[in-house]
């Protein structure tokens, strides 16, 4: 498989995967851009530990 295209598949699939994460989560915004990983933290914190972010 040609890297272009595994690479134009991988990033589909991560914005199907934001989408997805975004519908369970409304209140985070789980954007591409750097605050991904930060989103998807305060979520587990918040199911794991009940921790409540305040959302700005």
């Amino acid at each position: 498989m040609n890297r272009f295209f595994q690479l134009k598949v991988a990033i589909k699939d991560l914005y199907s995967s934001i989408e997805k994460l975004h519908a369970a989560f409304e209140e985070r915004p789980f954007t591409p851009d750097g605050r991904l990983v930060g989103d998807i933290g305060e979520a587990i914190a918040h199911l794991e530990f009940g921790v409540i972010i305040d959302v700005k």
